[in-house]
């Protein structure tokens, strides 16, 4: 017999490592279920910056943005144009996850083209110099009134 094996066995009387193993398990079971403190949750007001505007219009819809030479769907959801603040600005939620995928204030400048069933609109870096940032296309399930 080895060093390790004569001080791995001396005492506890297990002779092998799935020994001590079945017995290790066997303890938890007898154990009495740790009742730990519970946290107390605290309720916090969420504010999601539209407390001070209106909603104008909210509409279903789905989001596309021009890559390359291809439309890439954003996401599906709510598209709310609202007032009340600084200057009007378009919002656009995720349906699921309600995470923020278009916010775009208006200008006069803005030259949104319309049909029946979509919007497309063009965001731009920089109002001064007019440079395009990103060609939206929206398309909703209800026809818009233009």
């Amino acid at each position: 017999m080895t060093k390790f094996e004569a001080s791995v066995s001396k005492g506890n009387g297990f002779n092998s490592f799935s020994d001590r193993l079945r017995a290790g398990k066997d303890q938890e079971r007898h154990k009495s279920p740790d009742r730990g403190v519970e946290p107390t949750l605290v309720e916090v007001e969420l504010l999601t910056g539209e407390e001070d505007e209106t909603t104008v219009l909210a509409v279903f819809g789905k989001l596309f943005k021009m890559e390359g030479d291809q439309w890439k769907e954003r996401g599906v959801g709510t598209l709310k144009l609202n007032s009340g603040g600084v200057a009007p600005r378009l919002l656009m939620r995720n349906n699921k996850v309600h995470k923020i995928i278009l916010n775009v204030k208006l200008f006069p400048e803005m030259c949104p083209r319309t049909r029946v069933l979509s919007l497309r609109i063009l965001t731009m870096q920089n109002r001064d110099k007019l440079q395009i940032k990103a060609q939206l296309s929206m398309f909703f399930g209800a026809k818009l009134d233009s």
